[in-house]
């Protein structure tokens, strides 16, 4: 079949016989080339599915040569599939009209994705969320010990029938809510006004009313709830949509499910669509939601997968949707496939293009920078300049897969906290209490990252050989400890079983053994033997032999027998992928709080920003109570225990307070090791736009961030004053707590700048002066409402 294509209003376009269906048909077939995916998902993300070749090679950093190549190729594939041709103005052959129309401007010619090719995308993401998503609940079930999200399903559960009263006292102690902002008036509303409460929540729930209209008049009629003189949290509302939409849900998880703005903003994104305004995102979140759950509802393979985690709860297929929107975009987007071909790579691109747009106005990229540069960075500055939000913010930056590592030292902390030391076990059968080594937090965060970067430089060969080694040795302890299945030493025929097991270690429990009768095997050892298909360990002397040891260890003789059980059995259908370095950063809050020389010993050497890696390697302080081998001992293949070192894409930002005269005490031996940045009141302002917490209320952060800047112009044109006495931006957050101005000033503001003040003559005036700055010289109250 010919098609011609031809002119109209400007585009050239040609009626192509596919429908939507086709188009997905064609966007799922295993034989289209990733690359032709990819560009389409291109265009496909930027506004009105409209650009140029040109402008997408500039953005994403492609030639438009590249772009022009893959589209053409694609819209030649799609003819030969479906069996027709297009003949273009000039009468010749041409294949962009296929997937777009176009549109010369300013000499370039744009393109625009087919309107059915659009929606085909968008149902092509919706079924790759869903993929992905039985992909990882395959790994991490709903009900786990790691991250268990079943208790939303046990809340709905346990509202069934309940009266509307009673699910919100249900609801106001879980985390679905702002507890802390939300708990305190839903509280209050229970125990003194039940009749009233009674009939918001009664008007929430009545699905007679657009949804719209009952969110927004349950947003307003709540501030009268609250705003009674016996609550002393009169404004905390409990108004957002957030907590109205726990409480529908309760109420009827088959038209409703919980909603967060974060799972919201990033479903939109996902999807290329535009986020609604305050009162009406929840209800476009349903509606974004309802093909998720058409999906959902025809996939007998999920419901398998999720059975036995939602077994006796009662079934929402909504619920489960937002489970798979929570799961893929914001818990584990690094789940999603990031290489350039697929299209979580296009959402990344995405986005990473406007961070390079942004980068020129981002008040976070200069820290970044110089961390990435030096690994060590102290934030210093005035109390109140969000130093702490901004170590997170970056370290988000850095990886926003992980969570950074934090601690906050003060002068109790020590050495056994931060590296590792002796700690109390529980008391045993004669009621003795013993002492076992256990890492610190510092050491198991630089062990997590040592894996990530040891990892990453495996083929993926290599790493599918160690997911099996370790599906079969979970599987196989397991069932030992469950079923308290012995096992005999090969030479002296001992007795054992296995009683206990970490993400690290093995306990074997000797009966017959009078002198030790408990005994910690390194799992590792098995994974190392079990993944390398080259050796097969015939005797406990093989072990040495393998590891390189001069004389076999006690634990040899445990490690052979269990090898050779594991050995012999099938490995899982589990698939390795590669895995990318990722940045590990860990934050140390007040960090001269604490006695660093006492906190750091010997790794006030390896925390030089030079000694990164194994070069910077010490043995640690309890080094000779070490019987196995560690993961830095892996690492260096050192047959003498204890090793440590920081890991070259480990990152440290400590933060501390400019004005606390104990920062002079600070060793210049470890100032040397840090680079130094302080943290101005106008650098703090971003924090305001950034706060969950403020965009939650729907508070007004222009005007948040006037009255802070014109009080701070204030305060450094005081006489005595200067910019060091200037607040930040933490200051201001307060306002999601107190909703007033007036209050903020009060209860936030107000002590702090007396403080700044006392002893003053004329303290009175100036402090009169800096409160009309607050105001903006008004003399009538602001309040922020």
């Amino acid at each position: 079949m010919k098609i011609r294509a031809n002119e109209i209003n400007g585009w050239i376009h040609a009626d192509i016989p596919l429908t939507t269906a086709d188009w997905l048909q064609v966007l799922q077939n295993e034989d289209t080339p990733d690359d032709y995916v990819y560009a389409v998902l291109k265009f496909y993300y930027e506004p009105e599915h409209k650009s140029t070749c040109a402008n997408l090679g500039s953005k994403y950093l492609e030639s438009a040569k590249w772009f022009n190549a893959e589209i053409m190729n694609f819209g030649k594939r799609v003819q030969s599939q479906f069996d027709f041709t297009v003949e273009g103005l000039d009468g010749q052959y041409t294949y962009w009209v296929t997937v777009m129309d176009g549109q010369k401007e300013n000499g370039l010619f744009a393109w625009k994705l087919k309107t059915e090719l659009v929606e085909a995308v968008r149902q092509y993401l919706y079924g790759q969320l869903l993929e992905v998503y039985k992909e990882k609940r395959r790994i991490l079930p709903i009900k786990t010990y790691d991250g268990d999200e079943s208790y939303k399903w046990d809340l709905i559960t346990d509202s069934i029938g309940k009266p509307l009263l009673k699910i919100v006292d249900l609801v106001r102690r879980t985390n679905l809510i702002y507890t802390s902002l939300v708990g305190p008036t839903l509280n209050f509303a229970l125990r003194n006004n039940p009749a009233q409460f009674q009939k918001v929540l009664e008007g929430l729930c009545d699905s007679s009313k657009p949804l719209d209209e009952r969110i927004l008049h349950y947003s307003n009629i709540m501030k009268t709830v609250a705003n009674d003189p016996a609550n002393d949290k009169q404004k905390l509302f409990a108004n957002d949509e957030r907590t109205a939409s726990v409480i529908l849900t309760c109420h009827d998880p088959q038209r409703y499910t919980f909603y967060t703005n974060g799972v919201y903003m990033r479903l939109c994104r996902y999807l290329g669509v535009p986020s609604n305004r305050v009162y009406s995102k929840y209800s476009h979140f349903l509606e974004l939601l309802q093909p998720l759950v058409t999906l959902i509802a025809g996939d007998d393979e999920l419901r398998n997968i999720v059975g036995t985690s939602l077994e006796g709860k009662i079934k929402s297929d909504l619920l489960l949707a937002q489970d798979v929107c929570w799961m893929i975009l914001v818990r584990e987007p690094s789940f999603l496939p990031t290489h350039k071909n697929t299209f979580m790579g296009t959402i990344q691109d995405t986005e990473n293009a406007r961070m390079d747009n942004m980068q020129q106005s981002n008040p976070y990229q200069k820290y970044i920078d110089l961390l990435e540069a030096n690994h060590n960075l102290i934030l210093v500055g005035a109390p109140g300049t969000g130093k702490t939000f901004l170590a997170k913010a970056i370290a988000r930056a850095m990886n926003p897969d992980d969570e950074p590592g934090f601690v906050q030292f003060h002068p109790s902390y020590d050495y056994t906290d931060f590296v590792e030391g002796l700690r109390p076990t529980a008391p045993d059968g004669d009621g003795q209490v013993g002492f076992e080594m256990r890492d610190g937090v510092f050491k198991s965060f630089c062990i997590n990252a040592l894996n990530n970067l040891v990892d990453s430089r495996k083929s993926v060969t290599e790493l599918q050989r160690e997911l099996d080694a370790r599906e079969r040795l979970d599987q196989f302890v397991a069932e030992a400890i469950e079923s308290g299945r012995e096992f005999h030493t090969s030479s002296t025929k001992n007795k054992f079983s296995i009683v206990d097991a970490s993400e690290s270690t093995i306990t074997v429990y000797i009966p017959n053994n009078p002198k030790v009768n408990l005994l910690i095997v390194n799992r590792n050892d098995l994974v190392t033997l079990l993944s390398d298909k080259e050796v097969r360990i015939e005797s406990v002397g093989d072990v040495k032999l393998y590891f390189g040891r001069k004389h076999n260890t006690q634990q040899d003789s445990y490690v052979f027998v269990l090898y050779r059980q594991l050995r012999e059995m099938a490995a899982k259908a589990s698939k390795a992928s590669a895995v990318n370095e990722k940045k590990y950063v860990f934050i140390i809050d007040e960090i001269n709080r604490g006695e660093l020389s006492k906190i750091f010993g010997e790794l006030f050497f390896s925390i030089d920003p030079g000694y990164r890696g194994t070069e910077g390697r010490v043995r640690t302080q309890y080094a000779n109570m070490q019987t196995s081998a560690n993961a830095f001992d892996s690492v260096l293949k050192s047959t003498c225990y204890g090793h440590f070192f920081i890991p070259e894409n480990v990152y440290v930002i400590g933060t501390m307070n400019d004005i606390d005269r104990s920062v002079e005490s600070m060793d210049f031996a470890m100032r040397r090791r840090f680079a130094w940045l302080e943290v101005t009141a106008e650098d703090s302002m971003a924090i305001i736009d950034l706060s969950d917490e403020l965009q939650t209320i729907g508070a007004p952060l222009e005007e948040i961030k006037g009255r802070m800047r014109r009080l701070n112009e204030a305060i450094a044109a005081t006489p005595g004053l200067s910019t060091a006495y200037q607040l930040g931006g933490a200051y201001f957050l307060k306002y999601a707590r107190v909703r007033s101005f007036d209050a903020l000033w009060e209860t936030c503001i107000k002590g702090v700048l007396d403080e700044y003040l006392r002893g003053r003559r004329d303290g009175a005036e100036q402090l009169a002066r800096l409160h009309d700055a607050y105001n903006g010289r008004l003399t009538d109250d602001v309040d922020g409402e």
